[in-house]
């Protein structure tokens, strides 16, 4: 699990609001893979929960969770309308071994792998991390906003990590967020139009 790792853009143990590209941070950490994260920096100070690679920074949680476990298995907090489920107490899930704890969401499958019942958006480029079982985990990235990709909604991506035969997804910080590395190769397609946002965070 200890290779299962996140790193912010000042370094993995400065959370501070910096930002940087996936693409540089992922270079510098020598990633094999990597997407975005949840962009915890986006707004300083806000509705995040910040677990990172064993080390606690912040809670204020609002919005759904993430925690992803140091025996591998990972659990979704959520409730309609993207916000933290009442079941959630970050004392107790790091005293059960947080490793990483992510907060932006929806939760994208019930606890039977199941769409969960969301709510219309748009379709856009979009990031989710896949779940199936302890050790075995996806990276996606959806492309949008091009003459030839469109995105995705949040139901159709619930759809897709149904059809995947995921446990658990988790949808991140997606638009010109969505950022996928592999090795040191620029993996996604961001908009023309737009560019990739430099963000505050990376799963690697």
């Amino acid at each position: 699990i200890e290779n299962f790792r996140t790193t912010f853009a000042a370094g993995a143990d400065t959370y501070d609001g910096t930002r940087a590209s996936v693409q540089d941070m992922a270079i510098r950490e020598n990633a094999l893979a990597a997407i975005n994260g949840d962009y915890c920096g986006f707004i300083w100070g806000g509705e995040y929960v910040v677990l990172r690679n064993g080390v606690y920074f912040y809670s204020q949680p609002t919005r759904a969770v993430c925690v992803l476990y140091y025996d591998g298995t990972m659990r979704t907090f959520w409730k309609p309308f993207n916000q933290v489920s009442d079941d959630f107490d970050l004392d107790q899930a790091m005293a059960e071994g947080a490793w990483q704890i992510w907060s932006f969401g929806p939760a994208l499958l019930d606890e039977e792998g199941h769409p969960n019942t969301l709510y219309f958006d748009p379709a856009r480029p979009r990031t989710m991390l896949g779940y199936y079982e302890p050790g075995h985990y996806c990276f996606i990235t959806i492309d949008g906003r091009t003459e030839t990709n469109v995105g995705m909604t949040i139901d159709e991506m619930a759809q897709l990590a149904e059809s995947m035969g995921l446990t658990q997804a988790f949808n991140l910080d997606g638009g010109q967020s969505s950022t996928m590395m592999f090795g040191d190769e620029l993996v996604s397609i961001g908009s023309p139009y737009e560019g990739l946002r430099e963000v505050s965070d990376m799963i690697y």
